[in-house]
């Protein structure tokens, strides 16, 4: 054969610069790999594509801040799960759920979402800027929200009063749990607001939900207390200074019903009931005046993979509820307006990941705690748990979770290039809809013509020495795609995927 015989000719070559140290340096270098490469034909995931701990998400220009939020949300279990097992087949829905199980089933390394950011790409949001992660949250989650809620509506009986729902955690709503949407129940909870006039000491309540606790650092007066010895605040302090009562006086003052005018007054928070998920926000982020943006503040945040959350019930009765971390959106940048995020999440298994746009590498807490400036925690997830152990997430599926065969059969779902499926209480991929089987499968045998091609292309061809590099296979390190500022991920383009979703 032409490839042995190839090889033999430049073997003496390669070993004489295998023992030649000056000519192993990263701009002299031999890719030699992809000689011995061909001849192993039989090993088509690892042969020809970089290799991923998880699918990763290509970079649009400027479009992390929505890879950073939907690989947090493909990491919630509950979430992800409704959303797949949902029978809505309509965009932005369907669209959403596409993405999501091929995110867990695809084999692919990295996906395209360019019909994801298409159909939730918030109005003011100008394509090829840099945008704020928790508004494009906000935005999705309201877009999921109403969308379904306009179909259960449709099909709720008109002659069925609704029910108030049991304060048990489930969220802030007074629909019946059947007619909550995915959104509701799994990151809805409820606030009560109370405002006690200095005055006349009349208080006024107010109840609203919520999907996310805004957290702002205490002012310069409380901040040296607030803060730990080494100046950092943990995300318990946090969480406690917004649930603390606060004085409201000067440009603050509330008006009182009572009074009839603006009067000092004290406001207090209180969670009446909790979601399943608890999104926290940092904000970071304070318009500066003099230069005319959005300055960050450079506030060190010590992570808490645990929390706790006071609940009090509307008979005053107070409860200390926790939840755990298993997701984290990080801001890199100086500013909102430029920068790049990425996500630290992890999966069923308790396996963390780096999700850094298309390039996803597998990493531990330990290096989450000790992100240097200006890398700050932006939106944190935190899941509800009870003994100990997060709440297990309640579905209509069966089996959820099931080995799967790992071949290219008639139940292939699990990834090779992509790193693999998720384990844990993620749907397995024939729990799935007919048309998200079908959807996956046909992406899943698309993938591995391409791959085949691709392969015989090249071996059809005498493979060239190369010099400057290790080829397709260059190791996928931390440092190897540079945080950008506010071009993050364009110059990633060219080297993204065929299949674009």
């Amino acid at each position: 054969m032409l490839l042995p015989h190839y090889q033999q000719q430049v073997g003496p070559v390669i070993n004489c610069l295998e023992s030649c140290g000056d000519l192993q340096s990263d701009n002299v270098r031999l890719n030699y790999t992809c000689i011995d490469r061909y001849e192993n034909t039989s090993d088509v995931d690892n042969s020809l594509i970089r290799s991923n701990a998880r699918v990763g998400l290509v970079n649009l220009g400027n479009t992390c801040y929505m890879n950073s939020v939907v690989q947090a949300l493909a990491m919630t279990k509950q979430f992800c799960t409704e959303v797949l097992l949902k029978q809505i087949d309509a965009p932005p829905f369907s669209e959403v759920q596409q993405l999501l199980a091929l995110l867990i089933h695809s084999r692919r390394p990295e996906l395209t979402p360019r019909a994801v950011l298409a159909s939730t790409r918030p109005p003011g949001f100008a394509p090829g800027y840099q945008q704020d992660s928790s508004e494009f949250l906000s935005y999705l989650l309201d877009r999921l929200h109403e969308q379904e809620k306009k179909l259960l509506h449709a099909v709720q009986p008109h002659n069925v009063p609704s029910l108030p729902a049991a304060n048990n955690g489930g969220g802030g709503s007074t629909a019946t749990n059947t007619s909550k949407t995915l959104v509701q129940k799994t990151f809805e909870g409820q606030l009560s607001v109370g405002c006690l006039c200095a005055v006349c000491n009349s208080s006024n309540h107010t109840t609203e939900a919520f999907r996310s606790l805004d957290l702002s650092f205490p002012d310069d007066s409380e901040l040296s207390q607030a803060a730990g010895d080494d100046g950092a605040h943990s995300v318990q302090k946090l969480l406690d200074y917004f649930c603390s009562s606060e004085k409201l006086v000067g440009e603050n003052q509330y008006f009182c019903d009572r009074c009839q005018q603006l009067r000092d007054c004290e406001r207090s928070v209180t969670v009446t009931a909790p979601p399943q998920n608890l999104i926290l926000t940092i904000k970071h982020f304070r318009y500066d005046q003099t230069r005319n943006l959005r300055a960050k503040l450079m506030n060190k945040i010590l992570h808490n993979e645990d929390i706790s959350l006071t609940v009090t019930d509307a008979a005053g009765h107070c409860r200390q509820l926790h939840y755990r971390n298993y997701a984290v959106v990080v801001h890199y940048g100086t500013s909102m307006d430029s920068g790049h995020y990425y996500t630290y999440a992890q999966d069923g298994t308790g396996t963390w990941f780096k999700f850094n746009d298309n390039y996803v590498t597998e990493c531990t807490t330990s290096e989450l705690q000790n992100i240097p400036s200006p890398n700050t925690p932006y939106i944190l997830f935190y899941q509800l748990v009870t003994n100990g152990e997060p709440e297990a997430t309640q579905t209509t599926a069966t089996g959820a979770g099931q080995t799967i065969g790992s071949s290219y059969g008639e139940n292939d779902c699990r990834g090779g290039g992509g790193g693999g499926g998720m384990h844990g209480n993620f749907p397995a991929l024939n729990e799935l809809p007919t048309r998200l089987q079908e959807f996956v499968r046909d992406d899943n045998l698309l993938y591995h013509r391409e791959v085949q091609e691709q392969r015989d292309k090249k071996a059809s061809k005498m493979p060239l020495l190369s010099f400057g590099g290790s080829g397709g296979n260059r190791r996928q390190s931390d440092d190897y795609d540079d945080p950008p500022p506010s071009s993050c991920g364009s110059k990633w383009l060219q080297s993204s995927n065929n299949f674009i979703f």
